[in-house]
């Protein structure tokens, strides 16, 4: 067998890839950068970096929620892509989302492009939808414009080729059962979860890629593009969103998921291995020892950056819990206790403010990395992917959901409903023990649940790269039991209050703006004097 054989066809094209990524860059060093003041880009980190700790977001979604609230505030003023393209890049230059003196001159014209499409479309949303709906489709149309204009600045071409070559060795091993879709349904619902798993992406992200998938946003500027072409558009665009909303909201993403996620895992050592030899991973995938080495040494440092996130995200969790109880404490619960009872229980001011930074704090310190063992089981997982001509013919199948009519599913209910009441009993009742009033009770319950769901998703940080199943047991299974409940109601407090922040609406809608603009004009102030300077040197 010569070399050529050993390796799998499908690695081959996921090298050439990530070949073709490099020559773009390298193509790209000699061009024009966009360059800003080190200055002034110290003081907008600075400025990111407060705001996000009072705005919990994954690290690897800043950069595209930063466009979308860049774009939310610009086109208050404007609605000109000459006028919103440059600036936007500047301001992620300024705020440490793009390198400074990195990005070619030449996407500004890109990101003009594609503001004018979206922006063409976005002018006839109001003669396709009603008025109470316009908000909300506004939202949901913005975001995607933040996702590719994300995907122009930073094309993912080698994540999107790994995601590729994840479905195309998987996509015959994977069965369905339980639900009626058509094979391209299944195919599409596979995809997202593979896009998921890989790129860690969010639902704006698979918003922007189905639609990309469906529709082209618009005809390509050498077609002729009339107002007719458009209006068709628009209202292929409206058909398009209950169709793409079908595939975001399945009830089977969450088991498809999770299934993903372990099998994705091999693949994403395998990328870092291939990213850290760049010109020489060829060579060095057929020297199997050296292989076998590396791959645990990357592992160990997945490892490792994992807790380090996580680590992270726990301080931000933190910080961000303490501010928010400290202020409830000083200007509700307090001037309220006093109010209802002419004193303050001092105990259960206590209790409110220190538990729930000790508590995330607890959380964070018992996740641990993952054992050998799993990194043996990455290995041979690995192994498989590089010297297989075809992947293992392993069926995975996974169930759709219970139907909510059928009678166990009734009956699972109503033990769910018995859960909520001895989680929720258990907990009421110690806090009658500590004399806690209904306010402070409740404030206690309330950042109970929201810490238990942020500390869930901090172990799936932890979590990324693990491949084997939990081990089972009796103590697991009543933790779960009793926890569910409250998990679920922190789930749903985070997805609502997400939506009310009070703090990131005084940021983005009091500072924000007159703080760019200072930040714009002393830039514009240091540019001038340069320029000043440069004259009296000639």
């Amino acid at each position: 067998m010569n070399k050529e054989q050993i390796i799998s066809p499908a690695l081959i094209r996921l090298l050439q890839k990530f070949q073709f990524d490099a020559d773009r860059r390298n193509d790209e060093k000699d061009q024009t950068k966009i360059q800003v003041s080190t200055t002034i880009s110290k003081i907008a980190v600075v400025y990111e970096k407060i705001r996000n700790t009072i705005d919990y977001q994954e690290e690897h979604l800043l950069r595209k929620n930063t466009i979308k609230r860049i774009l939310k505030r610009r086109l208050l003023n404007t609605n000109q892509p000459q006028a919103l393209a440059k600036p936007l890049i500047l301001e992620l230059i300024r705020a440490g989302y793009l390198k400074n003196n990195e990005v070619p001159e030449i996407y500004i014209s890109k990101i003009e492009e594609i503001l004018l499409n979206y922006l063409t479309i976005r002018e006839y949303l109001p003669r396709i939808y009603h008025e109470k709906d316009l908000s909300e489709i506004n939202k949901w149309f913005i975001g995607i414009m933040a996702v590719e204009i994300e995907e122009t600045l930073m094309p993912p071409i080698k994540k999107d080729a790994l995601v590729e070559l994840v479905y195309d060795q998987i996509k015959n091993n994977i069965v369905l059962t339980g639900v009626n879709y058509t094979e391209e349904q299944k195919s599409i619902l596979l995809y997202l979860s593979i896009h998921k798993a890989i790129n860690k992406s969010d639902a704006e992200i698979l918003n922007y890629h189905l639609l990309r998938f469906f529709l082209p946003i618009l005809p390509t500027e050498n077609d002729e593009v009339t107002e007719e072409l458009i209006i068709q558009t628009v209202a292929e665009f409206k058909n398009l969103k209950q169709t793409i909303d079908w595939f975001i909201h399945n009830p089977i993403n969450n088991s498809l998921h999770k299934t993903i996620q372990k099998i994705a895992v091999p693949y994403m050592i395998l990328e870092d291995f291939i990213e850290d030899h760049a010109d020489s991973a060829y060579k060095k995938l057929l020297q199997t020892p050296y292989l076998e080495e590396t791959v645990k040494q990357i592992a160990k440092k997945r490892y490792k950056e994992s807790q380090n996130r996580l680590h992270r995200g726990a301080v931000r969790s933190i910080i961000y819990l303490f501010i928010t109880k400290m202020l409830l404490v000083l200007l509700l619960e307090m001037p309220l206790d006093y109010y209802i009872e002419n004193q303050v229980n001092y105990l259960s001011l206590a209790i409110n403010v220190l538990f729930p930074p000790v508590l995330m704090f607890l959380l964070a310190l018992i996740i641990r990395v993952p054992s050998k063992k799993n990194t043996q089981k990455i290995l041979q997982d690995i192994m498989k992917i590089v010297y297989s001509q075809q992947p293992e013919k392993l069926k995975i199948k996974i169930k759709g959901p219970t139907k909510s009519g059928s009678v166990m599913n009734i009956v699972f209910k109503f033990f769910y409903l018995i859960l909520f009441a001895i989680s929720f009993g258990l907990i009421i009742y110690f806090l009658r023990i500590l004399e806690f009033n209904i306010l402070s009770g409740f404030i206690f319950v309330l950042f109970l649940c929201l810490i238990s769901f942020f500390g869930t998703n901090l172990r799936q940080t932890a979590k990324k790269y693990v491949v084997l199943n939990p081990r089972e047991s009796f103590l697991n299974l009543i933790l779960d039991l009793i926890s569910l409940p409250i998990l679920w109601v922190g789930k749903f407090i985070s997805e609502k209050l997400s939506r009310f922040n009070f703090f990131v609406f005084v940021f983005d809608f009091i500072i924000e703006a007159p703080f760019k603009i200072v930040i714009e004009v002393f830039e514009e102030w240091l540019s001038f004097i340069r320029e000043k300077k440069e004259e009296i040197a000639t």
